[in-house]
């Protein structure tokens, strides 16, 4: 199973990263864009693999004043500008063809994942349950992986047996490069699912999120205290692991 697991995450970064080679920016010269981080806001940052891991990227550009913490109204001033290079037309509304653009040419190596889980999963016989509840706070319906028949994988729990391999793979999309589950962090905004993202949903969310962040309810989120990502937390895994 452990041998599987790990096959069915090389092959989906692999189709992540083709996915990507197309539509996303490679960089300069032979320097081959490696790792991903996206951002709380749905927002990629690329690397090379000699790179420090590209959550410093987001964090250098929230953190406003440079003083080693992002505040909530950082976090909100980040989200803006964001929601503003996603809002080609400048209407104040992320519509279909918008959101669409950010899944297929922004950040497309989330739904190349999520495409590949579901096979991948049909064809091994595994039934998937879609979870009907609204996510925490009012967010969009959040997606997640059954087994035995259906039953949630306790996420929690794996992380703390330090089981990278199966964490990473019970995220779905964006799940596996950012802080949270959310798998579209964008269309996870539309909370009356009309398939439009307000700028009124979206700053909402970015509330929710960065209280989500901010487990110790501190106000601001400290750089050497940000939690890893699945990405992270399997690289850390393997390199214990194998050396």
């Amino acid at each position: 199973m452990m041998i599987r697991t790990t096959m069915a995450i090389a092959v989906a970064l692999a189709v992540g990263a083709a996915a990507s080679a197309q539509d996303a920016p490679q960089g300069t010269g032979k320097k081959k864009l490696t790792q991903m981080f996206i951002s709380p806001m749905g927002e990629p940052f690329r690397a090379a693999a000699d790179e420090p891991y590209p959550v410093e990227q987001w964090f250098a550009g929230a953190d406003a004043d440079h003083d080693g913490v992002v505040t909530k109204a950082e976090f909100r001033a980040d989200a803006l500008r964001f929601f503003k290079q996603l809002d080609a037309d400048g209407d104040g509304i992320l519509d279909g063809e918008e959101i669409k653009n950010y899944e297929n040419h922004v950040a497309p190596e989330i739904t190349a994942d999520i495409l590949l889980t579901d096979a991948q999963r049909e064809n091994a016989g595994r039934k998937e349950t879609y979870d009907d509840m609204r996510g925490p706070n009012g967010e969009a319906p959040q997606v997640m992986l059954g087994a035995n028949g259906g039953s949630r994988i306790d996420k929690n729990r794996l992380a703390e047996r330090g089981d990278a391999s199966l964490l990473i793979n019970s995220r779905r999309g964006a799940g596996k490069y950012g802080f949270l589950e959310d798998p579209d962090p964008v269309h996870g905004c539309d909370t009356n699912i009309d398939f439009r993202v307000s700028l009124r949903e979206w700053m909402e969310a970015a509330d929710r999120r960065f209280d989500r962040i901010d487990v110790k309810h501190k106000g601001k989120l400290i750089h050497d205290e940000l939690p890893q990502t699945p990405i992270q937390q399997l690289s850390a895994y393997y390199k214990k692991r194998f050396g």
